[in-house]
């Protein structure tokens, strides 16, 4: 099962395995990018958009 937000981004993914349910969570930045994944476990990976100007 999948949770959408109002702009259509997923949110939250369920899946159930052996009768055990894992959740994996979503965030967005003001860009509409991905800016956190928590996995069933707990752990959080943060994404950075790091922009530079070239010459």
């Amino acid at each position: 099962m999948r949770r959408y937000d109002k702009y259509g981004r997923i949110i939250q993914g369920k899946e159930t395995i052996a009768d055990e349910e894992f959740q994996t969570a979503y965030t967005y930045n003001d860009k509409n990018k991905i800016a956190s994944v928590t996995y069933p476990s707990g752990f959080l990976v943060s994404l950075i958009l790091i922009l530079f100007k070239v010459g």
